[in-house]
């Protein structure tokens, strides 16, 4: 799907990216993780074709980023990091509009328009002022518009950056539902919030591809309060011949009771405030 090799980019004498190199397969979720100013958003707007690179070479679906821009377009979808959105436009209206700009057949518009609101959870504000929104909102709103032409590819620079706790789980298993029919390049600063739903992950530091690797599968196992099955769990992994990378005990905590609260519909609320 995407090949880079020996990618480069120089800004004057400092660079942003250098020799940078790696694949992503079909259907592979991709966490691009890094530090502010690791070049990670350059990186990404160099495989968007929005930004040349000094050297190297960079393809997606055999298609050079450089001398093929238009046909790696049509292949991908690109949610970037501030989405340049019209606040004076209703939520179907800016998508219509999208859609005409992208070259999405008049004929299966509507539908489209009304498949990615659905998949993105926006049904509700499709007539709402794009200024009125939630940054929750306004951030599903530009995975919606990635989503328009049906692209192979999707690259999604931090998609999570100031949300809420609840706003940043429903994304993430948003992205692990889309990662089912399409491939994701996904950027991030919290190595928390990657792992949980990634393939493999790219680590960049000062420009540099510092790692390259596999994500890791995590269980919760819950018990009653005061039992420690550490040992148990330890023993029943080695037996079935599984490598252990951590195994931590944890008790509920402000995370925890606020993913709790905002799962819980309202009756369930007000019977839990009521025994109060």
């Amino acid at each position: 799907m995407i090949e880079v090799e020996n990618l480069s980019k120089y800004f004057g004498p400092v660079f942003a990216v250098r020799n940078v190199s790696f694949q992503v397969e079909h259907n592979e979720i991709v966490g691009l993780l890094g530090n502010n100013g690791a070049g990670k958003t350059t990186l990404m707007r160099i495989l968007t074709t929005f930004l040349p690179a000094t050297n190297g070479t960079a393809r997606v679906e055999g298609f050079d980023v450089m001398n093929d821009s238009l046909e790696v377009r049509k292949r991908i979808g690109y949610l970037p990091e501030s989405i340049p959105l019209y606040p004076e436009m209703r939520v179907e209206e800016y998508l219509s509009f999208r859609a005409r700009l992208k070259g999405v057949d008049r004929r299966i518009r509507t539908a489209q328009i009304d498949k990615v609101l659905e998949k993105c959870r926006v049904v509700e504000v499709r007539r709402r002022l794009l200024g009125t929104l939630s940054k929750g909102y306004r951030q599903r709103v530009g995975l919606a518009d990635a989503l328009l032409s049906d692209p192979q590819l999707l690259i999604l620079d931090e998609p999570t950056d100031g949300l809420d706790p609840e706003q940043k789980v429903q994304t993430l298993k948003m992205l692990k539902e889309l990662g089912q029919n399409h491939t994701i390049v996904f950027s991030s600063h919290l190595l928390s919030e990657v792992e949980t739903i990634v393939q493999r992950v790219l680590i960049m530091r000062r420009g540099r591809l510092a790692f390259s690797g596999e994500g890791f599968n995590s269980f919760d196992v819950r018990c009653a309060e005061n039992h420690d099955i550490r040992e148990a769990v330890y023993q029943r992994m080695s037996q079935s011949g599984w490598s252990l990378r951590k195994l931590d005990q944890r008790r509920k905590n402000l995370q925890d009771k606020w993913n709790e609260i905002n799962n819980q519909d309202d009756h369930a609320l007000q019977s839990h405030a009521g025994s109060k």
